[in-house]
């Protein structure tokens, strides 16, 4: 038996692992591993202390990372940081110090980190004076230093040569720096000193491997040959190098250079791999309506099951692990098509609701590529499909012929629907890179009709059961909205729903037609008439002789396209964010969402669901809300029976109320309320067997989706038979994500991510924050107020607690206690603050020698939104009070929503201003840069010229003079920064 292992740390004859997220030692020369730890959080990044008596390592056991100590053979553990944000253990210093990375009190990028000390009794920890960085190695006996930036690890965007690439400096003296290895893009990390060289982790020659250099960062060599897994965690005790690859634990001497594999003998229980069970209802994909409306298939964590909805078992169809389901829909009452990815690869399945056959391939031809969105006929006898390939693909039902019906160069094929006859399929087909048109397909002769010009974006066509009218969403109503801000027109919302007439003699359900006062079938209401459909269309079996009911049969669909596109109409709708459309014979329902939501506000978060759901009523000639604070809709195939979605899923008729009438607020599943309960579903996890499914559905999403079909030129094939075996060794989610990261990073591409996952869920004891700088006074034997942050009074999240009106306290202060505990050097204010974020707390302040007074704030969940607009408005009042105000500063944290609107915060202010500075250091990245760029490229074009105030107009030719950028390769203070603006400005401040 073997695992997964990462991370090791070595002192002489021994080495400390981790694997199955704990601490496990091994002799160097290999034999049986003993664990050490078993938290329950994650125990990482473990580092002998120079003597090898203790360890020091990060877990989770509070649930944000923390740094640990304990006794390097096994014992019990101690806590030395409580600072509530990512703290990372990087190693010792030469005196015994634990060193480690954080973002704390970090005002531009959470991302940033910088290094600090803390002892391994505990304590106030120190931070190191180097500048931002994820780890670093000291001088044996002396003050040089190297450290690495930006990357600590460099398997999972291998070969990267952007802008983020580790890179390595190092100082001789410990004042003046130099950065290494400028020549080569390549990353490098892990710098490790042994003797007169320095040792570190390269991929400059195509793979990660382990290297050194002399003191001046030439005399390069290469020391390890891996072509298989890059080289990772490198750790050295000044002697030898420990490090890992492929999961498995390896040893090099620099004294004679060998290189070898560490054998462990590991035993261990492996109980994160044990069977057990999971709430079908937080794993819910998909969901399919029986065709009679009694019951129902739903695929629960990729399994298969079908149910009624109230009464009776569960089934599970197919295979019971190892493999995921997707899209179910049912063909006909007792059959179920499926999309399955059994041997690997994704193909359509049909499955007995009872069981009792073996599953059928209806289809497993490469050509279907990754289904997206699959219907059924009416008449059972054919599939249609959309898949990743912007295809449309229909399948005969009886012979599993396949045939590509529709091909768009520009998008994915944006829905499709079946006429009530089977004979048409009308679908979204996308024409330009922003415009789609819905076309009509005739599957009897294969003709192909444009519904709609194609000058707009129409998608989600849905046929009138009746054969009357064909349905859509269009994105075509041009309705401005004036920016409050600036001078600006936009269209935030721009859909409706729409209808086009088949046939030019179809009146408008929009026109009322004249209607007798004295009742007739007419006056009935849509309930009372459902009710006597549902009467009238049961049949009494022994009145029959037992025969089946016959089939009704449908009345052929005519559609006229002569002039089809002259008869679009919109529904009485307000433009806003559609998602669904589909429709009864008497109503046409939607789902629409809110142009967005207010989330700020932690006392009042939004409702986890905000869709609506609304009808047009054929008969009365009105919209209706149908239901609220939902996700959205299912109709089934009877046309008659409704799944609403959300915290719940529900049944109700869909000729009835909804969710808006009196007994609305009855939650608990029953046939009454509509509630499903999903509990009744049995989900057993075989936690390996996903994993062996997860990574072979990783490499196949990769290989269908990257965007160049070369896929780098790489041997994708080899890369699964090199990686696929490392799954039986993982007995951690975070070893299989590791996996993941590490597969995915063969592409060389970044931005390749793996997120989520079951992991074991660590106690979450979030702690709170006072927005401020406390540190440990030896000569006051206090914690004293340094500094409190000044963010924006107005909004709460942005400022310290202890700035608000009303509040006591002042730089100097001394906190002596917090909720009644006194603090102390070893019981510091972050510790006393674990497990109260967002929560009023009292604190006891002292004032020089003034009698002790009392205070009572509400803590902060975060204080770095505080911190970075005090950052920002520094930034700013400094470019103001260099340049008389001349000069605008704006500072654009990432290229998402959050950044365009703090670009905009500040572009409005400083815009006018005769130059401007934008800093993008420390950027996020996104996707709005060309907004901003067209927003700094507009040009003076007129002016306004008011009679009582100056003329509307900008100071120099362009709107902002001269413009500069700011980026990360500018290194230095903010001051040095900001004077080298000036000067390209040709400015002397």
């Amino acid at each position: 038996m073997t695992g997964y292992f990462r991370f090791p740390t070595i002192h002489h004859d021994r080495i400390v692992f981790v694997s199955e997220d704990d601490l496990w030692s091994v002799p160097t020369s290999g034999g049986v591993a003993r664990r050490l730890t078993s938290g329950l959080g994650e125990a990482t990044r473990p580092f002998f202390s120079p003597d090898g008596k203790l360890l020091a390592y990060t877990a989770t056991e509070d649930g944000t990372p923390e740094a640990y100590v304990m006794p390097s053979h096994g014992g019990p553990s101690t806590q030395l940081t409580y600072l509530g944000t990512s703290s990372f253990t990087t190693g010792w210093t030469a005196d015994g110090q634990v060193v480690f990375r954080t973002n704390h009190r970090q005002s531009v990028s959470s991302r940033q980190t910088n290094l600090y000390t803390v002892s391994p009794e505990g304590g106030e920890p120190s931070p190191l004076a180097v500048g931002p960085a994820n780890s670093c190695t000291f001088q044996p006996n002396g003050p040089g230093i190297a450290l690495a930036r930006n990357s600590d690890d460099l398997a999972r965007w291998k070969r990267y040569k952007g802008g983020t690439a580790g890179v390595i400096w190092h100082t001789a003296d410990g004042k003046t720096w130099k950065r290494w290895f400028e020549d080569s893009p390549a990353g490098h990390c892990r710098p490790m000193w042994i003797g007169d060289r320095v040792y570190f982790i390269t991929d400059r020659d195509g793979y990660g491997n382990l290297w050194s250099c002399d003191l001046t960062g030439a005399d390069l060599v290469k020391h390890t040959h891996h072509t298989e897994f890059y080289v990772r965690f490198a750790s050295t005790d000044g002697t030898n190098i420990v490090y890992t690859a492929g999961g498995a634990l390896y040893v090099f001497s620099p004294a004679d250079g060998t290189d070898r594999a560490v054998e462990v003998d590991y035993a261990s229980p492996q109980t994160q791999l044990n069977r057990r069970f999971v709430d079908p209802g937080m794993y819910l994909e998909d969901l399919a309506l029986h065709p009679a409306g009694h019951s129902m298939a739903a695929i629960a964590r990729g399994k298969l099951f079908n149910f009624a909805h109230w009464e009776g078992g569960v089934r599970q169809n197919g295979v019971e692990q190892g493999v995921r389901y997707r899209l179910p829909v049912w063909i006909d009452d007792t059959q179920i098509l499926v999309i399955s990815d059994e041997g690997g690869e994704e193909r359509f399945e049909i499955h007995t609701a009872d069981g009792s056959k073996a599953a059928r391939v209806l289809c497993d031809d490469a050509a279907i590529g990754r289904p997206l969105e699959v219907g059924i006929s009416p008449d059972h006898k054919t599939l249609v499909f959309a898949n990743h390939r912007q295809e449309l693909g229909t399948i005969d039902m009886a012979t599993g012929a396949l045939n590509i019906l529709a091909r768009s160069e520009y998008d994915r094929i944006a829905g499709f629907d079946f006429s009530a006859d089977s004979r048409f399929l009308a679908y979204s087909f996308p024409n330009s890179f922003h415009t789609a048109q819905i076309r009509v397909a005739n599957l009897v002769d294969g003709t192909v009709n444009d519904v709609t010009t194609g000058e707009f974006r129409d998608v989600e066509p849905v046929f009138d059961p009746s054969g009357r009218y064909l349905y859509f969403l269009s994105y075509r109503f041009f309705e401005p909205i004036y920016d409050q801000l600036f001078f600006e027109i936009s269209f935030p919302s721009s859909m409706k729903p729409c209808l086009v007439t088949l046939r030019p003699d179809v009146d408008s359900p929009f026109v009322e037609k004249p209607r007798a006062l004295d009742g007739g079938d007419d006056e009935k209401d849509d309930d009372e008439k459902d009710d006597e459909e549902d009467s009238s269309d049961e049949t009494d079996e022994s009145a029959n002789d037992g025969e089946k009911p016959k089939i009704k049969e449908i009345p052929p669909v005519e559609i006229v396209f002569d002039g089809i596109q002259t008869r679009v109409q919109a529904f009485p709708a307000p433009v806003g964010d559609y998602t669904q459309l589909d429709a009864t014979a008497d109503r046409v329902f939607w789902t629409s969402m809110p142009m967005g939501t207010n989330d700020d506000d932690e006392d009042s978060p939004a409702p986890s669901y905000v869709g609506r759901v609304s009808y047009y009523s054929l008969k009365d000639y009105e919209t209706k809300t149908f239901a609220n604070a939902v996700g959205g809709f299912l109709l089934g195939p009877d046309r008659k029976t409704m799944a609403l979605w959300g915290d719940s899923v529900r049944l109700v008729s869909a000729a009835g109320p909804g969710l808006m009438g009196e007994d609305d607020e009855d939650d608990r599943p029953s046939r009454k309320s509509g509630v499903v309960d999903f509990g009744r579903i049995s989900i057993p996890v075989d936690t390996r067997s996903e994993w062996r499914q997860m990574l072979r559905e990783s490499w196949r999403l990769m290989r269908d989706h990257y965007w160049s079909a070369e896929l780098g030129g790489l041997d994708w094939d080899a890369v699964w038979a090199r990686y696929s075996p490392l799954v039986d060794h993982a007995a951690s989610r975070s070893e299989f994500s590791d996996i993941v990261w590490e597969m995915q990073g063969e592409l060389a591409t970044s931005h390749a991510y793996e997120f989520g996952g079951d992991y074991r869920r660590p106690p979450a004891y979030r702690p709170g924050f006072l927005g401020a700088d406390i540190d440990w006074s030896d000569e006051a034997g206090a914690y004293i107020i340094r500094h409190i942050v000044s963010g924006d009074s107005w909004n709460l999240a942005e400022s310290s607690p202890l700035a608000r009106p009303g509040i006591d306290a002042k730089v100097g202060d001394a906190i002596l206690a917090i909720n009644g505990q006194r603090l102390g050097q070893h019981a510091s204010v972050q510790q006393r603050l674990v497990n109260l974020a967002g929560q009023e707390v009292e604190l006891v302040l002292q004032r020089g020698e003034n009698e002790p007074h009392r205070i009572t704030v509400r803590t902060l969940a975060s204080e770095h939104p505080a911190r970075y607009r005090q950052w920002v408005n520094t930034c700013r009042k400094r470019v103001h009070d260099a340049t008389g105000g001349k000069i605008g500063y704006v500072h654009v944290p990432d290229m998402s929503a959050a950044g365009f609107a703090e670009f905009h915060r500040g572009f409005i202010s400083e815009f006018k201003k005769s130059g401007l500075i934008v800093d993008v250091r420390a950027n996020g990245g996104g996707h709005v840069s060309q907004l901003l760029l067209e927003k700094l490229a507009r040009r003076n074009m007129g002016y306004d010229i008011s009679r009582y105030g100056v003329p509307r107009s900008y100071p120099d030719e362009s709107v902002h003079g001269p413009l500069v950028a700011v980026t990360d390769e500018h290194a230095g203070s903010d001051g040095d920064i900001f004077s080298h603006c000036f000067k390209l400005m040709n400015l002397d401040p």
